[in-house]
């Protein structure tokens, strides 16, 4: 999962849409105050995994449709969302979007190797005028890999981030960076057995972050993040890795990163993590809601105002769309505000304003839908 310009996540029932919200935060503005904003009806059900804020009038959410291809891109004009029937008509997912500018946004995720029965790396580049494939390092075609996140850092420079998975489902967490023409892989640093990467941010080409975990048995998850210096990936543990399962991360200055996510069985509630220039260190979560059996924070991104945004979802009975502001150093929360219920996976901040839009898939009180549209709040 990815945001904003520099940088930028349940299995659904057979009828899920996407779920699109914007929030415009006024200065008085709260953490209820997001507005729905409707998205097409499309051929199938389908879910929105993340989305990418470039203008106020620009903004755009990608995702999958549950059956069947192409993949799913949305573009917000100002007035409504419109589906982009430019995207190459083939079978692929789409996981993250990332940008640097109108004519510099990049979509990451997979297409499906039939012949392989396997994931192959690909992200799809609009430059302007169109959607272009470019398709990451396949290092064994015998594995599967999926990138899972991206972050832009220049007019040529990509960094996306995911898994490679090998024979009884170990996995290397891996980053590869696209500089003009070319990939190059490497291998994230772990340690045990396996390793998985979930999201990646970054503030500059030398200064990037991702979190995921490592892991000696199935059983024994350690949460690690890793951080690129412009030369080489280091590996260090979050906490002391036993608390912390992370979903996503963003990076806001040298001295301040955010990571959410959710602790392990059996609490599975919400987890955030904070970098301070020096260490890895767990701080106050926003408690989960009331009678919830799950809460989890799958999405964070600043708000414009020295504080942060996390959402994600909960489930009690149903599912239902979790949101959470840190100001003055306390958390805010919300449940369904204005109806939106669902599950949140990506948010993203405009340019220079405190106009939020999230991502993600609705769900009614049975925990499904019949027509699920993308989620897109705005907070002015």
């Amino acid at each position: 999962m990815t945001r904003s310009l520099i940088d930028r996540r349940w299995a659904a029932p057979l009828s899920a849409a996407a779920l699109l919200l914007t929030l415009a935060s006024p200065a008085e503005a709260g953490v209820t105050d997001w507005q729905r904003t409707p998205t097409p009806a499309l051929d199938r059900s389908y879910d929105l995994r993340d989305t990418v804020a470039v203008a106020q009038n620009d903004v755009i959410a990608v995702g999958n449709r549950y059956s069947g291809h192409p993949p799913v891109v949305l573009r917000w004009n100002g007035q409504s969302w419109q589906t982009d029937t430019r995207v190459p008509a083939e079978q692929s997912t789409l996981i993250s979007v990332t940008a640097r500018g109108p004519n510099n946004v990049w979509a990451v995720g997979s297409t499906w190797d039939a012949d392989a029965a396997a994931e192959r790396p690909t992200t799809l580049k609009w430059d302007g005028t169109r959607w272009r494939r470019f398709n990451g390092i396949v290092n064994d075609p015998a594995e599967s890999m999926a990138f899972k996140g991206a972050a832009v850092v220049s007019a040529s420079t990509l960094w996306a981030v995911g898994d490679e998975v090998g024979a009884g489902y170990t996995r290397r967490p891996t980053a590869q960076r696209r500089d003009g023409q070319r990939w190059q892989r490497f291998v994230l640093p772990f340690q045990g057995t396996s390793g998985t990467v979930s999201s990646i941010s970054a503030r500059s080409a030398t200064d990037i972050w991702a979190v995921g975990e490592e892991r000696e048995s199935v059983f024994a998850p350690r949460a690690v993040a890793w951080h690129w210096n412009g030369s080489v990936w280091s590996r260090m543990l979050i906490g002391d890795g036993t608390e912390f399962q992370p979903r996503d991360v963003v990076a806001v200055s040298s001295t301040e990163v955010w990571a959410v996510g959710l602790q392990p069985d059996p609490a599975q509630k919400p987890a955030v993590a904070r970098w301070n220039g020096t260490g890895w260190q767990m701080v106050g979560a926003p408690p989960a809601p009331a009678g919830a059996s799950l809460a989890t924070l799958d999405a964070v991104e600043t708000d414009g105002r020295g504080g942060v945004w996390a959402a994600g979802m909960s489930y009690s009975s149903s599912t239902q769309g979790f949101f959470a502001q840190y100001t003055n150093g306390a958390w805010t929360t919300a449940v369904n505000p204005n109806g939106l219920t669902g599950l949140v996976e990506g948010l993203s901040r405009v340019p220079g304003s405190t106009t939020v839009w999230a991502a993600g898939r609705e769900s009614d009180a049975s925990g499904g839908c019949g027509l699920c549209q993308g989620l897109a709040g705005v907070h002015r």
